[in-house]
């Protein structure tokens, strides 16, 4: 099962401004450049806490202190699903409250991007473990045990064992081209 990370969406807390959509294109590689500072690495700890993280890698700040909300639309093979989650604020309450709808076609609930939704977030709301569930089981993992050695009770793999910030590696750039340049002067 292939995860495609449609949209991030950031529900701003004063109402009056439209949510800040971040998209990518689904059948290509997308590549986040900017300068330092500037929330490159904040989308990736966006897209975990969405998919269910018990904490909140979220950088304190600016960003928290102008969103209510944080949301993802992935697809899940051919199924659009849309999770969404509280900010825990500077002080990093997280909660395991977390919004939850699965997008029947194009066009479903366009609500989703706009801040109307939040007034009626109380038909969209679940919670953290049933969201991992959730994913886990589209993603096939309901019964694979991550245990080698069996045990009474065995913990299931689980969707968000699959994903990882470690996939981003933190060189800079600049490092690759000194490394490309040493390569072709070695003697």
């Amino acid at each position: 099962m292939k995860l495609k990370i449609k949209n991030i969406l950031l529900y701003p807390l004063d109402d009056a401004l439209d949510p800040k959509i971040i998209k990518f294109d689904e059948d290509k590689i997308n590549v986040i450049t900017g300068y330092s500072q500037r929330g490159k690495s904040a989308i990736i700890s966006i897209i975990d806490y969405c998919l269910g993280s018990s904490e909140c890698d979220i950088p304190v700040g600016t960003i928290r202190e102008k969103v209510d909300k944080f949301a993802i639309y992935v697809m899940l093979g051919s199924q659009s699903i849309f999770l969404a989650r509280d900010c825990p604020g500077n002080d990093n309450k997280v909660s395991d409250v977390m919004y939850m709808y699965e997008v029947q076609g194009k066009g479903d609930n366009p609500s989703l991007n706009t801040n109307e939704w939040i007034k009626d977030a109380g038909k969209y709301k679940t919670n953290r473990e049933k969201v991992k569930n959730f994913l886990s089981v589209k993603a096939g993992f309901e019964n694979i045990s991550i245990n080698d050695e069996p045990q009474k009770e065995e913990s299931p793999a689980n969707f968000r064992l699959c994903f990882s910030r470690k996939i981003l590696l933190p060189i800079p750039p600049r490092y690759f081209i000194r490394q490309i340049l040493l390569s072709i002067n070695v003697v």
